[in-house]
């Protein structure tokens, strides 16, 4: 799924299919370029061929998780804004991610109002890494 737009290019990299289909539509549907990836060897992949602005990564996923994307992604693409999507986070976890430079961690389900404002957040370069809501 990809929507042509300036607002911005938003990665989402999620193996939940229907889930990683529905954030495109949203975002689609907001004004954004969006680019699907089913796991993190095809982000990194996507990554190193075209750039992004925001990269909306969950964080259970096979082959690689989603601090291990992350930690590519950043070394790949220093300014891109992460937004870690997580049904399973903990402290540690999101303090792991916040180390490795995160834009934003939230919880699983996330709210389309919650999900384009993040990116909207993102795109403007306000870094505020936002507590899991649940």
């Amino acid at each position: 799924m990809t929507g042509q737009s300036d607002t911005g290019r938003v990665l989402i990299v999620d193996d939940d299919r229907v889930f990683r289909l529905a954030l495109g539509k949203v975002l689609t549907k907001a004004g954004y370029t969006t680019v699907l990836a089913e796991d993190g060897e095809e982000a990194e992949r996507l990554l190193a061929q075209q750039p992004f602005d925001v990269m909306l990564v969950d964080l259970k996923m096979p082959k690689k998780d989603g601090l291990a994307v992350l930690r590519d992604a950043l070394r790949l693409a220093p300014s891109l804004r992460a937004i870690m999507i997580t049904a399973f986070g903990d402290i540690e976890v999101q303090n792991e991610a916040i180390r490795l430079g995160v834009f934003a961690y939230t919880n699983k389900p996330i709210r389309r109002d919650e999900v384009l404002d993040l990116v909207r957040r993102a795109m403007g370069g306000r870094s505020s890494v936002a507590a899991p809501t649940r």
